[in-house]
């Protein structure tokens, strides 16, 4: 129901003459089906697209902490899942949204993975050696460069890199965007945070 929240917050919001949302929601294996009726039921009031994946068991094997979903690491698959498009907002379901988010959409990279907000928290490096991070910035809100991770075969970097550190990360996904992207981090501006 967050995530309902936070769709209908970003539609209300958008610039309905400039603007087509694009919505693409990574859903888990055992993912209620039955439950995408609520989502598109939104067409009734608002015109976007809306696209869903069923994404396979990838992190099963992984392990769980304390998040008891694997679709937090669903953003980590973003550049494999679609090869065609150049660039995402990945939202958190539990975000809401005041603005029109099509400028956010449209920022320069200057040559960076993703762009996000600083995150500080003790827990977040305590496993890392300072020097790892230029720049720590938190999961939930992300401006993701897929066409640069696709051109820079990240997809492989990241993805073994969460497999073999798994143990260390203490924010999974998170840590190991930070970690890999770690040069290539910029920053959101503040007003879209």
């Amino acid at each position: 129901y967050s995530t309902l929240v936070s769709m209908t917050s970003a539609l209300e919001n958008n610039n309905k003459e400039k603007n087509i949302l694009v919505y693409h929601l990574l859903l888990s294996n055992n993912f209620d089906m039955r439950k995408i009726s609520y989502f598109e039921s939104l067409k009734n009031d608002y015109d976007f697209v809306l696209n869903y994946f069923k994404i396979p068991p990838v992190f099963k094997y992984i392990g769980k902490r304390w998040r008891s979903t694997e679709t937090v690491e669903y953003k980590l698959l973003l550049s494999l899942i679609y090869p065609d498009i150049p660039r995402m907002i990945f939202l958190d379901g539990d975000t809401l949204i005041f603005t029109d988010i099509s400028e956010m959409y449209n920022l320069d990279f200057k040559d960076n993975y993703l762009l996000g907000y600083p995150y500080h928290t003790a827990d977040a490096l305590d496993k890392w050696d300072p020097e790892d991070f230029k720049i720590y910035v938190n999961g939930g809100v992300l401006l993701f460069n897929i066409d640069k991770m696709r051109r820079d075969n990240m997809d492989l970097k990241l993805l073994l890199f969460h497999g073999l550190n798994y143990t260390r990360t203490h924010f999974l996904e998170q840590d190991s965007l930070n970690y890999v992207y770690k040069n290539k981090i910029g920053l959101l501006p503040l007003k879209y945070g």
